[in-house]
């Protein structure tokens, strides 16, 4: 019962971030929003993953990883050819948290549009 609980909380979570994530027009999301669990992963236009995640990481506190993850070909598959930066949901993670990321991608890329 407390996993179904956990899962239904995650996929909701993780339903909300893509969703928002995709509003904003400077961001290149990949994966399906059907067949993903718990990782959405995505781009800035025309910033590299590595600046996005340090600068969430050194101003905002928000840790996601970037690069590779151990997925070169099938990244290039996708035109992804700098990685990505990929954000994970887990059980401590809530709504704020959402939106906190989601405000501070949508101020990046502001920012840094082309």
């Amino acid at each position: 019962m407390a996993f179904q609980k956990l899962k239904k909380h995650t996929q909701y979570l993780t339903r909300e971030l893509y969703t928002l994530l995709s509003e904003i027009d400077n961001v290149i999301l990949y994966g399906d929003l059907e067949n993903i669990f718990n990782i959405v992963s995505f781009n800035i236009k025309g910033v590299n993953p590595y600046d996005v995640s340090k600068i969430l990481d050194e101003t905002e506190n928000i840790c996601v990883r970037s690069g590779f993850h151990c997925a070169i070909p099938s990244l290039n598959l996708i035109n992804a050819n700098e990685g990505t930066v990929r954000a994970s949901i887990h059980c401590y993670n809530n709504l704020n948290d959402i939106q906190k990321l989601v405000d501070c991608v949508n101020e990046l890329s502001k920012f840094f549009l082309i």
